[in-house]
């Protein structure tokens, strides 16, 4: 295998020498001009044989220099052209070599740094060069493959040893006994009906043990799986409340016990349920009525009336029925101002009622309420991990669906809360008057059909 080397400074002299012999020559062709052929050819006296020959040869060395001069010039410029096309064809492989060095670095999420670069050449040479180098090269190397250890031992406790999990538990416990005692706190702190208020405190206090219960099963099952038993510890962390710990021992004391914790949890959030109600009650009536009132002076049997119900479906009817001539006709007349303004006021009321739930500290309360909303956002979030799914859940409940007078206002959320928790009591209720086996169903199919073998 052959190896070319061209030098561009070499190219450019050996051109610029050229073009120089060139012009010497050309000059002493025209010294042989003037000073020889020009006077032999203009001497007028008797005329000789000798004087021919020298006439001839002058002419003969004048043209043999106007041609070694013009072969020299176009070694010259034969000399300029390789060197340009040797230059583009060195930028061009560079470039070419420079964009898939960058794509393949880009491909594989490879970050190039010239200071980085340039003092890792700088570290090489001198490595190579001299003993204090090649010994900080040896520590270097040592440092590097330490890092590099650490590194690994960082995601391999992370991804096989049960790292991942384990924070993912503390997380769950910071943010559900924070989410626990927000909870009580703003069933105290709103007060209402005593009921309301107690069923507030028992939950966010079932809440908390159930944080409490979670966390320790976390470390049980951390410890489980490294002590190469992953199977145990992937059981352990799915046990995540205090009725599903202890449904996993072999007493019907416990069980009975966590039926019991159930049901109480159940009964609390049919009172959420029917307290939910009763808000949105309130909140349809402000609505209906414009009444100013704010929604805890308001009673719900004093609203709960023919008359006012009368009032609310005809201004729904009569809402909808108006909302829907203004569009046909802004529809019809290509009226699309109508709809950026509805569009603007739209997302105006959105980020009011974001801004509503996640960042107001005004008074206490309103402190509360906010610190709940993100710490309920931040365990979605946990649960389901963070994608368009769990932001649109998010951002879906604080939709607006119509203005109140004063600062309180009907969204979606007041209308999702109520299904989720009726679907819970729902549930709730069916697991208190169902039989719920010691065992799981499914492993008592497997150990039937293992005996049936």
């Amino acid at each position: 295998m052959s190896i070319a080397s061209i030098s561009y400074s070499s190219l450019r002299n050996a051109a610029s020498e050229a073009k120089s012999v060139a012009k010497r020559l050309d000059n002493y062709a025209d010294a042989i001009d003037k000073t020889v052929y020009g006077k032999l050819n203009s001497y007028n006296g008797p005329w000789s044989s000798n004087l021919s020959t020298a006439k001839s040869r002058a002419s003969s060395k004048i043209s043999k220099l106007r041609d070694q001069s013009t072969k020299y010039d176009r070694y010259a410029e034969d000399l300029t052209d390789l060197r340009e096309q040797c230059q583009a064809t060195d930028k061009s492989v560079r470039t070419k070599v420079s964009s898939l060095t960058a794509t393949f670095k880009e491909n594989h999420g490879i970050k190039d740094n010239k200071v980085i670069n340039a003092i890792s050449y700088f570290f090489t040479k001198i490595s190579n060069d001299t003993a204090i180098g090649r010994w900080l090269g040896d520590v270097r190397d040592q440092f590097s493959a330490r890092f590099d250890y650490f590194k690994q031992s960082i995601s391999d406790w992370f991804h096989w040893d049960g790292g991942k999990e384990l924070l993912k538990g503390i997380l769950v416990f910071a943010v559900e006994l924070a989410l626990g005692v927000a909870t009580i706190a703003l069933a105290v702190i709103t007060g209402g009906a005593l009921l309301v208020v107690i069923a507030g405190v028992i939950a966010g206090s079932i809440m908390i043990l159930n944080s409490l219960v979670n966390m320790a099963n976390e470390g049980r099952a951390y410890q489980a799986t490294r002590a190469d038993d992953p199977a145990t510890g992937r059981r352990l962390s799915s046990l995540n409340t205090l009725s599903d710990t202890m449904r996993q021992e072999d007493s019907r004391f416990l069980h009975g016990f966590a039926n019991t914790l159930d049901a109480v949890n159940t009964v609390c959030t049919i009172v959420t349920v029917v307290s939910g109600l009763g808000n949105l009650a309130k909140k349809g009536f402000k609505w209906a009525t414009g009444n100013p009132a704010s929604l805890d002076s308001i009673k719900v049997k004093d609203i709960l009336t023919n008359a006012n119900l009368n009032t609310f479906t005809g201004k729904l009817k009569t809402t909808i029925g108006n909302g829907w001539i203004e569009t046909t006709k802004a529809i019809q007349r290509g009226d699309w101002q109508f709809f950026s303004g509805t569009a603007k006021n739209f997302g105006t009321d959105f980020l009011n009622n974001l801004k509503g739930d996640f960042w107001k500290f005004s008074n206490t309360i309103d402190s509360v309420k906010s610190t709940k909303n993100i710490l309920s956002s931040i365990n979605l979030l946990n649960s389901n991990g963070l994608n368009l799914t769990s932001l649109g859940i998010i951002a879906l409940v604080r939709v607006p669906v119509a203005n109140l007078p004063g600062e309180t206002h009907i969204q979606v959320g007041d209308f999702k809360s109520l299904i989720d928790d009726t679907s819970k009591s729902f549930k709730g209720i069916r697991d208190m008057f169902s039989n719920q086996s010691p065992i799981d169903t499914d492993i008592m199919n497997s150990l039937s059909q293992s005996g049936n073998q």
